[in-house]
């Protein structure tokens, strides 16, 4: 069972927004035939591949994010004893000037819900216009 991943995140408050595109796909596959290691651990049997692109912070929002979906994770894939989630994203695409890198968690969630069809997560965003920057509150429903 693959899911196949393409989501586009859009978020507007101000004179300028947050555009992120992910693309990607999420597996079930044998632990025996699958190097793990090469892959970030996120938790229980979910692993991720990460883009070469993204720095360590970049990383991290979106680990935050696949963690806070972990249970959405676990109840809609079947895993085995000897098995593993392989979330494999081969693309992040955002425009530098639409960009704040807290996004990618909020992005990465909403990808998520959509793929599973399931909003266990409001995400309430609104725009500190003294710091210039976009905050996140995550609301679990």
């Amino acid at each position: 069972m693959a899911f196949q991943i393409e989501y586009s995140y859009r978020v507007i408050k101000s004179t300028w927004g947050i555009a992120i595109d992910i693309k990607g796909s999420l597996d079930i596959v044998s632990i025996t035939n699958v190097p793990l290691e090469q892959f970030h651990h996120i938790q229980g049997c979910i692993f991720c591949q990460m883009p070469e692109m993204l720095n360590d912070r970049e990383c991290n929002y979106i680990k935050s994010g696949i963690k806070m979906m972990y249970k959405e994770i676990i109840d809609n894939c079947d895993v085995g004893k000897d098995e593993a989630i392989i979330i494999a994203l081969t693309n992040i695409r955002y425009n530098p000037c639409d960009y704040q890198e807290e996004g990618l968690q909020a992005a990465t969630i909403m990808c998520l819900q959509e793929m599973f069809r399931n909003n266990t997560i409001k995400i309430n965003t609104t725009f500190d216009y003294e710091r210039k920057r976009y905050c996140f509150e995550y609301v679990l429903l």
